[in-house]
C-alpha cells in the first residue's frame, strides 16, 4: 500500500501495486504501470495515467484527465477540464463506471469487442461516434425532424454495445462526447 498527499507539489509515480492513494492540494499527477486499486485527487492539476489496470477512481477539481488502460471499475471526474481515455483490448467492466466532466470535452476510445449499456449525454454540445459498434446513422434528419429537435437528439446516445451490461454513464456540462474505437 502506498499513500502519498502534497501542499503544494505534483506527484510522479511508478511501477507499484496494491491500494494506492494520490492527493495533491494544487499539482499534477502522472503515473504510470500501476495495477490495483488506485485513487489520485487533485484540487488544481491535470492527471496523467498510462498502463493501468484495476479499479480506478481519479478526480480533479480544475484540470484534464488522460487515462490508459484496462480498468475493472472506472470513475474519471474533472470539475473544468476535458476527458481522454483509452480503454484497452480485453477489457471487462467489473461495475457500473462514470466519466464526468463539468466543462470539457470526453474523448473515449474503446475496443472493437466491448459489452456495455452507454448513457452519454452533454448539456451544451453533441455526442458523436465513430466505433463500428455504434449507429452511424443517428446523425441523418430523420422525418418530421427540425433543426432543433435534431440537435436536442444529438445531446443524447443511449444503446447497448455488443452484448450489454454495466452502465457506461459519460457526462459533460459544456463539451462534445466522442466514442472512437
Amino acid at each position: 500500500n502506498l499513500v502519498a498527499h502534497s501542499g503544494d507539489g505534483s506527484i510522479r509515480a511508478e511501477a507499484l501495486d496494491g491500494k494506492i492513494v494520490l492527493n495533491t492540494a494544487d499539482g499534477s499527477v502522472t503515473a504510470t504501470r500501476l495495477s490495483g486499486e488506485i485513487q489520485v485527487r487533485s484540487g488544481d492539476g491535470s492527471i496523467r495515467l498510462d498502463k493501468v489496470t484495476g479499479k480506478l477512481d481519479l478526480e480533479t477539481d480544475d484540470g484534464s484527465i488522460g487515462f490508459e488502460g484496462q480498468p475493472s471499475m472506472l470513475r474519471l471526474k474533472t470539475g473544468d477540464g476535458s476527458v481522454r481515455a483509452q480503454i484497452d483490448p480485453d477489457t471487462v467492466m467489473a461495475d457500473n463506471w462514470d466519466i464526468t466532466t463539468g466543462d470539457g470535452s470526453v474523448t473515449l476510445t474503446l475496443p472493437a469487442a466491448f459489452n456495455a449499456e452507454l448513457d452519454a449525454e452533454t448539456s451544451d454540445g453533441s455526442v458523436r461516434s465513430s466505433h463500428p459498434m455504434l449507429d452511424e446513422q443517428r446523425d441523418e434528419r430523420q422525418r418530421g425532424e427540425d433543426g432543433d429537435e435534431r440537435r436536442e437528439r444529438r445531446r443524447v446516445m443511449r444503446t447497448k454495445m455488443g452484448d450489454g451490461g454495466k452502465t457506461l454513464r459519460v457526462r459533460t456540462g459544456d463539451g462534445t462526447i466522442r466514442i472512437e474505437r
